[in-house]
């Protein structure tokens, strides 16, 4: 019965919780909207704009803020710069951004209390076992879009570290031929088509804002949060400043990259075989003993149990 209690407690605090997201936000996101519709100044403008989006999209960003809104609430700050950053390092996959992540954990938190209430109104387990089993579908259904926007990031890195050193040689070339640094970077974003080419355009895209070559490379490698990236910006940076010929730190630049990549994969090799060993014990070994045993052990038990029989 305590149990029972304190699953209705932390329900209809979350319901109370959902509502006060609902009811609307406070002063300071009304402040900010307002703002946001007088930057357009034309009304009747901002209002077409707003039709011409599609209706789910109207309907869903509202309820998106809200729990956006109530998330945040229970997230603590540090949190939040840490998922910003994993978000901007996948490559913000279907436009999601922090927001909508935190939406999304939402939604798993409260349907992860929702089954843990059906498994208790079933009866089937003890209260121990009710208690693992719903601490294990809350935390799931909480963190799993954490795990797969880390997956993504994991996934773009690797494709970004492996394009890297065709970027290079391209911008080598380029710069070369007698083009600058940004035209060469614009060149190569029209011919390549992978992760970094989107990191490219948006680094062109600051510096056309205003923003400093510097600043917009260091910022380009920040979200890319490879290793090779951060010392060929920062060689890049120190050539500027030096006045030392691009064209041969670009290729000083490359032939260092592709080497520290060979000696990772070369690691990684090496490393191949003791990650083997567990599936061939495990999965591999007694499937093999199956079938080259079992033909064996059948023939000699038919045998024995024969021998038995005819004494």
């Amino acid at each position: 019965m305590i149990v029972y209690a304190l699953i209705f407690v932390l329900a209809l605090g979350s319901v109370l919780l959902f509502v006060r997201a609902l009811a609307g936000g406070g002063q300071a996101e009304k402040v900010s909207a307002s703002l946001g519709r007088l930057e357009a100044y034309d009304l009747k403008s901002y209002r077409q704009a707003e039709l011409a989006q599609p209706a789910s999209t109207r309907i869903m960003q509202p309820i998106n803020a809200r729990l956006a809104r109530l998330a945040r609430m229970m997230t603590p700050q540090g949190r939040l710069s840490r998922l910003e950053a994993r978000i901007e390092q996948a490559g913000r996959p279907w436009g999601l951004d922090l927001n909508a992540l935190l939406a999304l954990k939402f939604v798993g938190l409260a349907g992860g209390a929702v089954a843990a209430i059906v498994l208790a109104g079933t009866g089937w387990v003890s209260t121990p076992v009710f208690m693992l089993i719903s601490a294990a579908i809350v935390g799931l259904s909480y963190y799993l879009p954490d795990l797969l926007v880390r997956s993504w990031g994991k996934e773009r890195r690797a494709r970004l570290s492996r394009s890297l050193p065709d970027f290079i040689d391209l911008l080598t070339v380029s710069v070369e031929a007698g083009l600058g640094l940004d035209a060469a970077m614009a060149r190569i974003a029209d011919k390549v088509r992978d992760p970094l080419r989107e990191e490219i355009l948006i680094t062109l895209h600051h510096m056309r804002v205003g923003q400093s070559r510097e600043a917009a490379l260091q910022e380009m490698a920040r979200r890319c949060n490879i290793k090779d990236l951060d010392s060929f910006v920062m060689a890049l940076i120190q050539s500027q400043r030096l006045g030392v010929s691009l064209g041969h730190v670009l290729r000083i630049q490359s032939e260092s990259i592709r080497d520290a990549q060979k000696a990772r994969y070369e690691e990684q090799a090496q490393k191949m075989g003791i990650k083997l060993l567990f599936p061939l014990i495990f999965c591999i070994f007694p499937s093999l003993f199956v079938v080259i045993l079992g033909p064996a052990a059948i023939r000699i038990y038919t045998v024995l149990l024969g021998t038995l029989a005819g004494e």
